[in-house]
């Protein structure tokens, strides 16, 4: 959801055209929408799930599990920086 929200903000308020998803948190970052420790903690959880998506290398489950449960608040930042944006 991160990327579409992103994909909206990039487009609605013209920030560029983006050349790759990892782009559209740059386009945020330099629109001040968020900050760029955000930008790049997007970018990772990006990564991530393009791993656990595409299955590109085992992964153990216990690592998921910690993910899941102890990075919810980069969600919530992300949301309050849209929020504030809006």
């Amino acid at each position: 959801m991160c990327i579409d929200i992103s994909r909206q903000f990039v487009s609605g308020l013209k920030l560029g055209l983006p050349s790759k998803e990892n782009d559209l948190f740059n386009k945020l970052k330099k629109g001040k929408i968020i900050s760029a420790g955000m930008a790049d903690r997007l970018q990772e959880m990006k990564g991530f799930r393009n791993i656990l998506i595409h299955e590109y290398a085992h992964v153990d489950d216990k690592l998921v599990y910690e993910a899941a449960t102890s990075d919810l608040a980069d969600f919530e930042k992300f949301k309050r920086a849209i929020q504030k944006a809006l």
